[in-house]
């Protein structure tokens, strides 16, 4: 099987630990997040590549994250959420908070403009739907 590619094309605007505002993390953050991504695909024996792309100031293109050259936002549109945190997983417990932001309600909140806002969750979803219709070929 030919391995995937995740590319992360982005402009430096923020140094060191700033971020715009509202934002999850900075383009250093992200490429570090995706690195970390990419390893565990790895990991499970899917071969995955990461490569960054830095914009010049000029271009007109905004930050993103491609996947096999498909955006993440793109990817996103034909992914229904469902949610995993059931009614009453307050009471047991089993609502993570990394993946709700209030109990039972993922959180799907972010800047969508913004692709170093996206939550890691969503940014695994895309990756994943991503390898498995790569693995249906």
């Amino acid at each position: 099987m030919c391995g995937m590619l995740v590319e992360y094309r982005h402009k430096v605007q923020f140094q060191g630990e700033e971020r715009c505002e509202g934002c999850r993390r900075n383009e250093k953050e992200m490429m570090e997040d995706l690195t970390r991504l990419v390893k565990e695909v790895n990991d499970e024996g899917i071969e995955m590549a990461l490569t960054e792309t830095v914009l010049d100031d000029a271009s007109k293109e905004r930050n993103d994250i491609m996947v096999n050259e498909v955006p993440v936002r793109e990817i996103l549109k034909g992914i229904t959420i469902v949610n995993s945190c059931g009614a009453g997983s307050c009471d047991t417990g089993s609502c993570s908070t990394d993946s709700c932001s209030t109990c039972g309600t993922p959180n799907l909140d972010w800047i969508e403009e913004v692709i170093e806002d996206i939550p890691e969750h969503l940014l695994k979803m895309a990756i994943s739907k991503m390898i498995m219709e790569h693995m249906a070929w």
